[in-house]
């Protein structure tokens, strides 16, 4: 039995209903099923969160240029080739070739998410530009990554040189595919002493000798551990090619060329110094039914772990609060004024209203098409439209979002965009008309006293540009949607998952943790249940590896019809049964926004120092035997360990800067060992501790350290609210676990104390 099986087995003291004065003491088994919980009253009108709700900025979180002594780099610098192109098909099936760029490149598509899992961040480059970056600039990166689709360039010399100076200058090169540089634009061949240049710098040597004829292709050697990750290696290979390693490098497969002697290739290698993977051996496209799936033939965890020589290393971690997996909730605002067809008179968005937000315990972002709710002239809506939207917005446990005014499917098409809303009097597609716009109209005439527009979900196919997104920066909102990421029986590969962050041009776009309602129906088609299998999602990228929050991700016309509805309510079971950590989505993106920027340094051997923006709450070491000595770390309240996935989450507070300090064995004191819901300000004394917390619904702490078997008061105190007691028994393993439910979302006092 496991420490988290442990937990489940203490003695709970719920504290119910914050100021009603109501108290009760119940085993852990029988403690109420909060998806059969049903809230009452009205919301207050007001919202408090840990952090409190501050503007948003696309500036770092903190400095990046300050000396930091002994910092290990989080930051890599990734290379694409705008000269390259990539097919893109329209909703008319109109195929273009577009420029490679961040947003479409392959080390974006595929590398990027397993690197952030790593604790790695990635800043790009285009090589086509024709400049690369200095000594300087190149100080604060770990390495370099590349991903080309093919072997030519602008100016392949001089990028040759500078890749062999920046392994030569001690940082990390990963080659995935093509070195992309044999030949200039024009074809003439680059001289071959760079090109080996570039290849023995990052542990090997080019031969030669290419053929695609598989039948003379095969398998000398094979790192099983490393190879047919997620699809076993095919028996015939698309191509070859004859690279050898020096001896200090690790290699993973090797083929050979059948019609010649001393032919075995290296073509999957780590080094002291990079890495190089050939085109083909990393991931494979197979047809699954209808779909081109695409598959990890490497795994790239081990893979980019081993050559960019992170292995040990605390991970910042995007997924996880106290612990617990995180889990946010959106609603984009189409169908809001949809009649549903449960009794063809009510708005889909007073169904939503009165069957899950004001049913479940659960934070949830709502957001509004401004151009469907206001009533002439800004919109087609009606009053009646207004009134739900208000009421969706005056809950408590609902923050407000934008779903723009026109609802743009095209975000970059101009005039030639198709829109959901038309014919709006005096409309033009701009960052000012559908971000900056809107978020003034719900701050004037659809949010209550106290609250405001948080964050815009992008509409249609959620491709703002560089400028649209600079408006919600100007606005001091923040912004998600896009990427579709699915893990499932039809997408059933890590490939298909996407990073938090995306970057366009210079701003950054925040990306959804799941696909939606549409896309999990097929285009909005029956059977529209099919919501559900999301769970599918949910469950394959939370293990082995906790890849990305839970997201549930809907639009009001989910309530159309009793099905859809059923598929979002076994939905919210999945979640409700589940240990999850319950925040807003503009608090997801808060902590995507630090995750992005934080930095680490090695103090001492064991020792680590982290500097973050103060959303970013979980750093992770992927290893579930390493303790904390929490008396010699600073601004650490605790740490889970999780033996299932193998990994000790370590839990900071809000402070710009944290040291952590590992140890071979628990603290012999109280700590935070996991939580629901934002934990602050732990501190203890011989016999006491007390911490700060805040959030919407059921809040559950587990605590580490205390004495076996003892009897605990529990204080919980709220601003201008009598002070509610109750007693916790703790279990013979030293664990405590009790709750708090609350329908106020201010900031709550916890004070526990050792019972005489």
């Amino acid at each position: 039995m496991n420490a988290g099986s442990i937990r489940l087995a203490a003695v709970a003291a719920t504290l119910i209903g914050l100021g009603l004065g109501a108290l009760t003491l119940v085993q852990s088994k029988e403690r109420s099923d909060p998806s059969k919980r049903v809230r009452t009253g009205e919301a207050t009108n007001t919202w408090h969160s840990l952090p409190d709700p501050q503007g948003f900025s696309i500036a770092p979180t903190i400095p990046q240029d300050t000396p930091f002594p002994g910092e290990k780099s989080r930051r890599l610098l990734a290379l694409y080739d705008s000269n390259e192109t990539i097919e893109e098909e329209d909703d008319h099936e109109n195929i273009t070739l577009r420029p490679i760029d961040s947003e479409v490149a392959m080390v974006h598509r595929l590398g990027e998410l397993p690197l952030n899992h790593l604790g790695l961040v990635l800043d790009y480059h285009d090589v086509n530009t024709g400049t690369l970056p200095d000594t300087a600039e190149m100080e604060k990166y770990l390495g370099v990554i590349s991903w080309f689709d093919d072997n030519k360039m602008r100016e392949p010399d001089a990028y040759l040189q500078w890749l062999a100076l920046q392994a030569q200058e001690g940082r990390r090169v990963v080659v995935m595919e093509y070195l992309g540089a044999f030949t200039d634009l024009k074809g003439k061949a680059s001289d071959p002493a760079l090109v080996q240049s570039a290849y023995e710098s990052i542990g090997g040597s080019h031969q030669g000798n290419w053929t695609d004829d598989s039948s003379l292709i095969a398998v000398v050697e094979t790192d099983t551990e490393m190879m047919g990750f997620e699809q076993a290696l095919p028996s015939r290979f698309e191509q070859y090619e004859h690279y050898k390693t020096k001896d200090t490098s690790k290699v993973y497969l090797k083929l050979e060329r059948t019609d010649i002697e001393d032919s075995a290739s290296s073509v999957a290698w780590s080094s002291p110094t990079g890495g190089f993977v050939m085109p083909s051996i990393a991931f494979t496209e197979t047809r699954l039914g209808e779909r081109y799936v695409l598959r990890w033939l490497i795994n790239p965890f081990r893979y980019f772990e081993e050559a960019f020589g992170i292995a040990g290393w605390p991970r910042a971690d995007f997924t996880t609060l106290n612990g617990r997996r995180i889990f946010y909730m959106h609603i984009d605002g189409d169908g809001l004024g949809m009649i549903t067809e449960l009794d063809y008179k009510t708005r889909c968005g007073e169904i939503v209203r009165r069957d899950v937000l004001t049913r479940y315990d659960l934070p949830v972002t709502a957001s509004a098409v401004i151009g469907r709710v206001a009533p002439p002239p800004h919109g087609k809506g009606t009053n009646v439209d207004v009134n739900v939207a208000r009421a969706i917005f005056a809950l408590d446990n609902v923050e407000i979002g934008s779903h723009g005014y026109a609802h743009p499917m095209d975000w970059r098409a101009g005039e030639k965009s198709e829109l959901s809303v038309n014919d709006l009097p005096d409309y033009e597609l701009s960052g000012e008309s559908e971000v900056a716009g809107t978020v003034a109209y719900i701050n004037e005439h659809l949010a209550p006293p106290g609250k405001q527009c948080r964050i815009m979900l992008w509409t249609g196919w959620c491709n703002p540009s560089e400028e649209q997104l600079k408006v919600t920066y100007a606005a001091g909102v923040r912004n998600l949607n896009g990427g579709d990421p699915r893990m499932d029986s039809h997408y059933p590969s890590y490939t298909h998952l996407v990073p938090p962050v995306h970057q366009v041009g210079a701003q950054l776009q925040y990306f959804t943790s799941a696909a939606n309602d549409y896309i999990l129906t097929d285009d909005w088609t029956p059977p529209y249940y099919r919501f559900q299998n999301v769970v599918q999602t949910f469950e394959n990228s939370g293990s082995p590896r906790r890849m990305v929050p839970v997201n549930i991700y809907i639009h009001y016309y989910i309530a159309r019809n009793f099905s859809a509805l059923a598929g979002l309510h076994n939905t919210i079971k999945w979640v409700l049964d589940h240990p999850l950590a319950p925040i807003f989505t503009s608090q997801y993106v808060d902590i995507a926004r630090d995750f992005h920027w934080a930095r680490m340094a090695e103090v001492s051997p064991g020792t680590w120092a982290i500097r973050k923006g103060p959303a970013l709450r979980t750093v992770r070491f992927d290893d579930a035997t390493i303790h904390i000595d929490l008396d010699k770390s600073v601004g650490v309240t605790g740490y889970f360990q999780d033996t299932d996935l193998g990994v000790t989450y370590v839990h900071l507070g809000p402070e710009p800067e944290a040291q952590i300090v590992t140890a071979d064995r628990a603290p012999a004191r109280p700590f935070l060992w996991s939580a629901t819901h934002p934990v602050e300000s732990f501190s203890y004394a011989q016999k006491s501790f007390s911490f700060k917390t805040g959030g919407v619904g059921l809040r559950t702490f587990d605590i580490a350290g205390v004495a076996p078997g003892a009897a605990y008061k529990v204080v919980a105190d709220i601003a201008s609210q009598p002070a509610l007691e109750s007693r916790a028994e703790a279990d013979e393993n030293g664990f405590l676990h009790f709750a708090i439910e609350a329908k106020s979302t201010q900031p709550i006092v916890v004070r526990v104390e050792l019972s005489q």
